[in-house]
């Protein structure tokens, strides 16, 4: 799935499908926290929503810097779980503040331009992916790899 999963796995010693569950994390989680967005921007200001789904992301984040110190991939991988959790908070923003900020005219467009965010998102780490790996194709340590990860 990932263009560098086998190389994280090699070095880690996990199986590529642990690696790519990673980002399968984003598919698996969004429906159901689709579901609980949808109530939270029903029930309370969008944003306490966008505040809590910002506290969660960088709890995950943190939790992903345990690879720093243990250099285990468990890390990685509750980090990305948690932080998937919030994709349905931020990837539904779009239209709730372009219904809110923009008017009748405007807000198609606006909403157009927005959503293109997660697309263009991974068409960028796609190709900053490769040109941050490439030194660590030979140089198979965890010290590269990590420095990959958070170059």
């Amino acid at each position: 799935m990932s263009s560098v999963s086998n190389l994280i796995a090699d070095c880690f010693k996990v199986s590529e499908f642990y690696v790519n569950m990673c980002a399968l994390m984003f598919g698996a989680t969004y429906v159901p926290c689709a579901l609980i967005a949808i109530k939270a921007f029903g029930s309370l200001s969008p944003s306490i929503t966008f505040r809590f789904g910002s506290v969660v992301v960088l709890a995950g984040m943190w939790l992903r810097t345990g690879i720093l110190i243990d250099k285990q991939f468990i890390y990685v991988f509750a980090g990305m779980t948690i932080v998937s959790t919030q994709f349905a908070v931020f990837l539904s923003a779009n239209t709730l503040i372009c219904n809110r900020w923009f008017p009748d005219k405007e807000r198609g467009l606006a909403t157009a331009i927005s959503s293109m965010g997660v697309p263009f998102g991974s068409l960028v780490s796609i190709g900053v992916t490769g040109f941050n790996f490439a030194p660590c194709a030979k140089d198979k340590r965890p010290e590269c790899i990590i420095d990959a990860l958070y170059s």
